[in-house]
């Protein structure tokens, strides 16, 4: 039951944590602090407003995990203010922000008994370990196989910047797959379908493209789809 009321929390906190950060957050405070870092009284603010955010709706009653909550965001966002403004800084600022979020929230669980009591979970849970092990599978394992299966069609094309292809091409892949892995454990295969039309339109659009990296696209499609869905399939049979 711990484990459920820790969930709901941060379930909860999250939502608060989206709502304050993006929409009750004006780009002026943002862009004060970026200028007089952890000297802008808006830093501050946006921190109250995110303590206030968890109180609501994580309840008054855990108002201690709150506070945590509140400061560390203060605290993250103080040292951001002097990063750069990118995806990577942006990306690494919210999993700061998440992970503390979560080690709050799991925080009455770590004890022994309550680690070992959700350890034995784990470990017996035949879901979580095929779909971690088929999500594994879409990601570096897949892409390396299709880059070496492709790598003789990429190396013909010519005005291109095959390591700026091979990269673009891998991250792609990468969602891809993913998305039609989990969309095939549920059973959602309309959804991969309008995905894979949609890639083809996108993809296959431009007449000018030469025939040999019409192919090599065409290659790469097949096998990252093909990979995506058979071991969606597989894993979903295992789970029967």
């Amino acid at each position: 039951m711990l484990y459920h009321d820790a969930l709901l929390w941060i379930a909860r906190v999250l939502l608060a944590h989206l709502l304050t950060d993006f929409l009750l957050q004006a780009g002026s405070w943002v862009r004060d602090r970026k200028v007089r870092h952890f000297a802008s009284p808006w830093l501050y603010a946006h921190g109250g407003v995110t303590l206030l955010g968890a109180l609501l709706l994580g309840g008054f009653a855990h108002w201690g995990a709150a506070l945590v909550v509140g400061v560390t965001h203060t605290l993250i966002d103080g040292w951001k203010s002097y990063r750069r403004d990118n995806w990577q800084y942006f990306l690494l600022d919210q999993l700061l922000h998440v992970s503390v979020i979560l080690l709050v929230g799991f925080w009455p669980l770590l004890t022994f008994d309550g680690i070992g009591e959700e350890w034995n979970t784990i470990q017996s849970s035949k879901m979580l370990w095929l779909a971690g092990a088929g999500l594994m599978l879409q990601t570096a394992p897949a892409s390396i196989f299709i880059g070496l299966v492709t790598r003789d069609w990429r190396r013909q094309i010519p005005d291109v910047d095959q390591a700026t292809l091979a990269h673009a091409g891998k991250y792609i892949g990468m969602i891809e797959r993913v998305l039609i892995f989990v969309l095939v454990l549920r059973g959602q295969f309309e959804i991969i379908g309008f995905l894979i039309a949609l890639k083809g339109i996108l993809r296959f659009a431009d007449e000018k493209r030469s025939e040999t990296k019409t192919e090599y696209l065409l290659i790469g499609t097949l096998l990252s789809i093909g990979i995506a869905l058979l071991s969606g399939l597989a894993v979903a049979a295992l789970l029967k």
